[in-house]
């Protein structure tokens, strides 16, 4: 109940921050002061993307049989957001055997490129072409969403990358694992549809 109450609170600064820098851009614009005006607009939409990652950590899964959640947090990625555009959240897991699991979801300008990246993999990997960036890397598909799959045996490594919709990307990476199969069994935990959705 207390971490609620604290979440919503800092919700509701960051709204007001970023309201109150939108007035001063506003305020600066009639004044003539561009460049002024262009900072405040900058910190504003670095407060939208705070909240906006906010909304982002709502998706992040249960862990699934085996594997227990040990941390997940959520950035708009500061100043930087103003440039990019980008907000993220990520959570760890861990399970049997020193098995980790990290999960990341990221929208905006980055998360864009990654998933053309993730688009760009899984079509390689559907022709067979070249190197595809890691051993066994395979295309694959979960909920509707394309992506690529790759998975390091002898290592016991292996990572996830999915593009969910146009904004959001979804990289799944995990270290101690027996198979690829577990890291899609942590996006089949996902309501991936309600994501792309929601952003």
């Amino acid at each position: 109940m207390i971490m609620l109450a604290a979440t919503v609170g800092f919700a509701n600064e960051a709204k007001e921050e970023a309201l109150d820098s939108l007035n001063t851009a506003k305020r600066l614009i009639e004044k003539g002061d561009f460049n002024k005006a262009i900072e405040e607009l900058n910190y504003a939409v670095s407060k939208v993307n705070e909240l906006n990652a906010g909304s982002l950590i709502n998706f992040i899964p249960d862990a699934p049989a085996g594997f227990k959640l040990t941390a997940k947090n959520a950035q708009g990625m500061g100043q930087a957001a103003s440039v990019v555009g980008n907000a993220g959240a990520e959570a760890e897991y861990t399970g049997k055997n020193n098995a980790i699991v990290k999960l990341s979801l990221v929208t905006g300008g980055i998360g864009g490129s990654v998933g053309s990246m993730a688009k760009m993999g899984a079509l390689f990997a559907a022709f067979g072409g070249g190197d595809t960036g890691g051993p066994n890397m395979t295309s694959t598909r979960i909920q509707g969403y394309t992506g690529t799959l790759s998975f390091d045996a002898s290592e016991k490594s292996g990572n996830l990358t999915l593009q969910v919709g146009d904004k959001v990307t979804l990289n799944i990476e995990g270290s101690g694992i027996e198979s690829g199969s577990v890291l899609k069994a942590f996006a089949r935990n996902m309501d991936l549809a309600a994501l792309d959705e929601a952003f």
